[in-house]
């Protein structure tokens, strides 16, 4: 914008053009327009015009005077003169008849200091722009707006790559149709220099007149839209580069220690280049990019000396190259490799399970990357076959050469996350380069702070993590880089726990308790409020009482009354004088809600409007007069209430439901819309970072676990995909007078689903509904349905957010595995609401290979069947997938970088030491008793089922997981035998020993030992579990060597009587301990 004082804006403003003047030749001392020390090419806007007065001008902290009539001419750039030291030096001036061509913006710093009266807004430089229009002041884009640009841009390209793969129809998402999406999205840039461009705001109006075109116009509003992306990226990139190159490091990380890695030897310009390109563009970013694995040479071998059983490593030529996808699974690639050296050959097979790795362009990509003759090193344990030796899903990397290139004494190989179009031995190269300048990282925590918790030096971590001498090394160094990461996600939870009660509520809207409407209300309801909905009311009116912003969510099995007690807030705060908004994620739900809320509030006198994408424009215009005028003081809507024409009267509180379902930016522009608005969110859903919000006290949470006294637990059961189940679930559906949910996991093919249905019960009334449907057309479908116009529906997801049809009663979801745990979590709640024993049925494909983390999921929701489990389903999701971003936007279930693991267990640690618990963490427990635990190979046949069923033994994390291991064993295979069930019993007792703090379990002589890092103090506890008589078979060890505990007179028994004894010790023991859904609420409500 223009300056004061610098004549007034033109009536429409254009935005500036990127387009580099024309500069004067080297000898004519600048060019009018040009500020002295700015640099050749770019105008310096807000300048007086033709008759101004003239203006104090401020080029890089010199003061000059600008004449009436135009700008200063500059003189020839020498060392010293207008040049500010930190700006990139001036490029060499064209000709001044050269053409104009497109060229990066240029970005400088502003003074750094100045006074009130130097104040004269030429701090900052301005692209040149029309005559017509204002110059807009450009500031260097920092690291966390260029990573927003990164996934914004992105976002948009899988969206505009999802509308092209389906035949530009304007698909229909959660979000809206394509174009509505696209349009807001658009809108959304997190640069103003984007939102700003002309181009931006072209293809913006002409997404939000998609719908109307033709398909062949369509599609070329999607090619032009993914090229201008594509060129907005590369653009800043590009600016990113030059700042780092010119100064060393981002404008908002500065690296006052170590030089950029252009100017590091052995790395150079061309390669900093193509390091910035994926991010890696200073000297912490390479620190920090950790190695995702390691290779221990230590067990280096030729391929003749490979013994099974041993984990090894093998380094030789790729002999044969074979990358395709099964025949018996089409979801399943696989990866042979035949390695060979001068003493043999050896066969290595990796799987990878997953439609993104079935695609030809990943098949041929693998492929290219191992060669005939490359040299690669496989790392894994050794198995014996039919066909000879071979490594199961080793860990692979190919080497630049045929020798291992490790440096002297380092016998532990990092391998990196794969970089575009560097080998794993640069990039190690590279790493190995920067690594001496980690003394030059800023280590905040001193000598004292490290002594006192136990952490080496962040220097020594970070060579430890890139060049471990050993596994301990190791271990040591990850720790102190997962400590670091854990004290700055504390501190930032307590800074933004600090800002929200900084935060002033509305002033003049005062909730002085239970108002005459609330209570108006209660007496409209057909029932009592449980003792947990009056509980979470209370703590509700008491946030709408204080003085700062209420922030809570409420979390609370389906069906368990969230929506009453939200209702109730939103009518303290009408009568308080304020206004509500109700948003929900889809169009079906906002009118669900709609129409409950218009049966209670029309007895109550209370204006209430509906405003969704599909809301007429004569209704739209109405709505929006009236919020702003506030006549409706009710608004229920899903994300067309975050756009600019909503504008409130007095917006007091936002209610949010399904909160997991909108992002932390479309949340902050509803809350925006008003003067710090309370903020009430709901969910049923157990998602990792809301249960980790609540328990890291980021935000106040409350938990609704008592359901109606009239619903009843849902069956739940799990079973390969039957048609003779499916066709008797739904006729004990239909004999009783219910409906049925049937959910299909993809659109396409949903119309088969549906014929085969009709072939399994004919006379069946069906119905088809999803989410690319005409939001009219399904809304119709929905009410239909619910009407009782038809006995079951075939749809996807869409049912999962809070529809609520007391007749559906059974619900069938086919290939269960597909869905993540909160699905099928919530597609569970929409059944069992009107008191009738409800069923749930998931089903997955016979010949599937579920991957641990599916069958982790569908153990899990089997098992926490009983109503009030969402708090435990929670916490098993966040164990199977680990807690999203918690401070940030992104939420891709797992932290980056160390890992939340590791971080859970420092948290466990923390709340243990709390309450006293001082049972250390051991990384296994490895058992030696000599009986006899394996598979046979004639109950067990197939070599890969066999793999399978070892590694869903070792990933069980409970008692009840093995047994419900076992159960399934039993059904598919028959029978248990003897050594299968003996198997389970040590899989159970590492479990105990584990969760006990014991690390290995071994006969000696007469005895059993116990080696444990456990003091005398947790010993005794954990001993008080035994009878008292056998207090004394237990004897505490602790000398100069490691501390072990000696059971006395074990030894001597068989090797099956030492298990089932010391397996009943251990259950004793471990029944001291409280369980971790015990613990941690516990403690953190101290």
């Amino acid at each position: 914008m223009a300056q004061p004082g610098h004549g007034s804006p033109p009536a429409h403003p254009v935005p500036p053009t990127r387009r580099r003047v024309a500069e004067p030749p080297p000898d004519s001392g600048g060019a009018p327009g040009q500020v002295a020390g700015c640099g050749a090419g770019w105008r310096c806007g807000g300048h007086a015009g033709a008759g101004q007065p003239a203006q104090d001008v401020r080029a890089h902290g010199e003061r000059r005077e600008c004449p009436p009539g135009g700008h200063l001419r500059a003189p020839a750039p020498s060392a010293g003169h207008g040049i500010c030291p930190s700006a990139p030096a001036a490029e060499p001036s064209a000709p001044a008849t050269a053409p104009e061509e497109p060229a990066q913006p240029c970005y400088t710093e502003p003074p750094v200091a100045e006074t009130a009266g130097d104040r004269t807004g030429h701090g900052r430089l301005e692209q040149r722009s029309p005559a017509n229009s204002i110059p807009t002041a450009l500031t260097a884009p920092t690291h966390g707006q260029l990573r927003a640009l990164r996934d914004w841009v992105g976002q948009l390209q899988r969206i505009l790559q999802w509308e092209a793969d389906h035949g530009f129809v304007n698909s229909r998402g959660h979000s809206g149709h394509f174009g509505e999406v696209l349009a807001r999205g658009l809108a959304e840039a997190p640069l103003a220099p984007l939102r700003d461009d002309p181009t931006c705001g072209e293809l913006r109006a002409g997404f939000s007149a998609y719908s109307t075109w033709p398909p062949q116009q369509r599609r070329h509003w999607v090619v032009r839209t993914r090229k201008w992306l594509h060129q907005q990226r590369l653009q800043f990139q590009a600016q990113a580069q030059t700042e780092t190159q010119a100064t060393g490091s981002y404008p908002d990380r500065p690296s006052p220690g170590p030089p950029p890695l252009a100017r590091v030897e052995g790395i150079g310009p061309r390669l900093a280049a193509r390091l910035a390109a994926v991010g890696l563009r200073t000297v912490d970013d390479l620190l920090r990019h950790y190695p995702r694995d390691y290779i221990d040479y230590s067990r280096l071998l030729r391929i003749r000396a490979l013994r099974p059983g041993e984990t090894v490593t093998v380094v030789g030529a790729v002999g044969r190259s074979h990358a395709f996808v099964s025949s018996r699974n089409h979801n399943l690639a696989i990866l042979e490799l035949q390695l060979q050296d001068s003493t043999g050959r050896l066969k290595v097979t990796r799987f990878y399970m997953g439609r993104r790795f079935t695609s030809p362009k990943w098949l041929q990509r693998q492929r290219r990357q191992f060669p005939l003759g490359a040299t690669v090193a496989a790392s894994g344990l050794v198995k014996k076959g039919p066909y000879g030796l071979s490594l199961q899903d080793p860990l692979l990397e190919v080497l630049d050469s045929g020798s291992v290139t490790t440096s002297p004494g380092q016998r532990i190989l990092p391998v990196y996350p794969p970089v575009e179009g560097l080998s794993g031995e640069t990039l190690r190269r590279v790493v190995q380069t920067v690594l001496p300048m980690a003394c030059q990282q800023q280590d905040h925590l001193t000598e004292p702070w490290r002594q006192r918790f136990g952490v080496m030096p962040l220097a020594e971590a970070f060579a430890a993590i890139h060049r471990p001498a050993s596994e301990a090394a190791r271990q040591a160094g990850r720790h102190r880089l997962v400590f670091d990461e854990f004290l700055e996600l504390q501190l930032g939870l307590l800074g933004r726990r600090q800002r929200q009660r900084q935060a002033q509520a509305m002033a003049d809207l005062t909730v002085a308790g239970a108002s005459d409407l609330a209570t108006a209300f209660l007496t409209l309801l057909p029932f009592r409020l449980t003792g947990a909905q009056e509980r979470v009311l209370r703590q509700v009116r008491r946030d709408l009482q204080g003085t700062t912003p209420m922030g809570r969510l409420v979390q609370g099995d389906v069906g368990s009354g969230k929506t009453v007690v939200a209702v109730i807030a939103l009518l303290e705060v009408i009568a308080a004088g304020g206004q509500g908004a109700l948003m929900a994620p889809t169009e079906v739900l906002a009118a669900q809600h709609y129409r409950r809320l218009c049966h209670w509030m029309v007895q109550l006198h209370v204006p209430v409007a509906l405003f969704t994408g599909s809301t007429s424009e004569r209704d739209r215009q109405g709505v929006l007069r009236d919020l702003e005028t506030g006549a409706v003081k009710l608004v229920v809507g899903t994300h067309a209430l975050l756009e600019e024409p909503v504008t409130f009267f007095r917006l007091g509180l936002v209610v949010i439901d399904e909160q997991h379902r909108f992002g932390v930016h479309q949340r902050s522009r509803l809350l925006n819309k008003g003067d710090a608005p309370h903020l009430l969110t709901m969910t049923a859903t157990p998602i990792p970072r809301t249960l980790y919000m609540g328990l890291s006290s980021m935000r106040e949470m409350s938990i609704i676990a008592t359901p109606p006294p009239s619903r009843r637990p849902i069956k739940t059961h799990l079973l390969p995909m039957d048609d003779e189940v499916v066709r008797s679930a739904i006729r004990q559906e239909l004999d009783r007078g219910g409906q049925i949910f049937y959910v299909a996991p993809r659109i396409e093919g949903m119309g088969d689903v549906a014929a085969r249905l009709q072939r399994m019960a004919p006379g069946l009334r069906l119905l088809v509904a999803h989410g690319q449907m005409d939001e009219g057309r399904l809304e119709a479908t929905m009410l239909a349905f619910n009407d009782g116009e038809a006995d079951l529906l075939v749809c996807t997801t869409i049912v999962e957010s809070g529809l609520d049809i007391p007749r559906v009663n059974t619900i069938l979801v086919e290939d269960a595995h597909c869905f993540g745990l909160a699905q099928l979590y919530q597609l569970r709640g929409r059944v069992g609401r009107s008191g009738v024993q409800a069923h749930a049925w998931l089903f997955y494909p016979h010949e599937e290979k579920l991957t641990p983390a599916a069958r982790s999921r569908l153990r899990a929701i089997q098992e926490f069947a009983q109503l009030g489990s969402g708090y435990q389903l929670a916490m098993r999701d966040m164990e199977i997938r680990g807690a999203g971003n918690v401070l940030g936007m992104e939420q891709s279930g797992q932290m980056e970088a160390i890992g939340f693991d590791l971080y859970m267990e420092m948290l466990q640690e923390c709340l243990a030491e709390i309450r006293g618990q001082d049972i250390p963490r051991v990384e296994d427990t490895q058992v030696d008793l000599r009986v006899p635990a394996f598979l046979p190979g004639v109950w067990i046949v197939d070599g890969n089922e066999k793999m399978a069923a070892y590694r869903a033994a070792a990933n069980c994390r409970s008692p009840e997981e093995l047994l419900a291991l076992a159960a399934a064993w039993s059904d598919r295979y028959g029978p248990l035998p003897e050594p299968v069930q003996t198997l389970l019993q040590l899989m159970e007792l590492k479990l105990l020993a584990k969760r006990c703090g014991v690390s290995r379990i071994r006969p000696d002589k007469g005895n059993i030992i116990l080696d444990t890092p456990l003091q005398e103090s947790a010993f005794r506890r954990l001993r008080q579990g035994l009878p008292r008589h056998l207090h004394g078979r237990l004897m505490y060890q602790a000398g100069d060597g490691p501390v072990r505990i000696i059971a006395r007179g074990l030894g001597a028994l068989p090797p099956p009587r030492q298990l089932t004894t010391v397996m009943e010790w251990f259950q004793a023991m471990a029944s001291q301990l409280p369980s971790l859904e015990q613990k941690v609420p516990a403690a953190l409500s101290r």
